[in-house]
């Protein structure tokens, strides 16, 4: 229960673009990778990865803890690039959306703590200040966002 009212105040906004939709498949997805269900959370979200920024951030939340929490070199090396395929993928999602740009810099975020954490502080302290800039710029066209609160606070710390 608590983790229903937990997506329901934390993630209200995601149905608002077609693009960033926290659909079922997605909801159960979360629920398994928070858990630390890590191969089925992604089973679940691999239909929607195309089409669905919400799944490519939860997809990449999955990357970041196992990384964090296996601390394997070789599987870091091999994953290194999702991070960037990730964010070209929602790029090229709708731009108006609050969404695009509050969830590419969350992924910053991800990729920052994965390279600081496996020696490369300055290609991760270069994402945290990407993802600052990505949260400043939605802060200034939508103000009344709060769900951007969380990462700006981890950029400005």
């Amino acid at each position: 229960m608590k983790r229903i009212l937990f997506l329901l105040l934390f993630l209200p906004g995601f149905s608002q673009a077609a693009d960033f939709e926290w659909t079922p498949r997605v909801q159960q997805a979360y629920l398994d990778i928070f858990k630390l269900k890590l191969n089925k959370g992604r089973q679940e979200l691999a239909p929607e990865l195309k089409t669905n920024g919400v799944a490519l951030y939860l997809d990449d939340y999955a990357d970041m803890l196992s990384l964090l929490l296996t601390e394997d070199r070789k599987a870091y090396e091999s994953m290194e690039k999702n991070g960037e395929k990730r964010l070209q993928q929602l790029e090229d999602m709708d731009e108006d959306s609050p969404w695009n740009r509050c969830l590419r810099a969350e992924i910053r975020l991800h990729w920052a703590f994965v390279k600081i954490k496996f020696g490369k502080e300055v290609p991760g302290a270069w994402d945290i200040i990407k993802a600052y800039k990505l949260l400043d710029e939605n802060a200034r066209k939508f103000p009344q966002l709060r769900t951007i609160k969380k990462p700006w606070g981890c950029c400005t710390c």
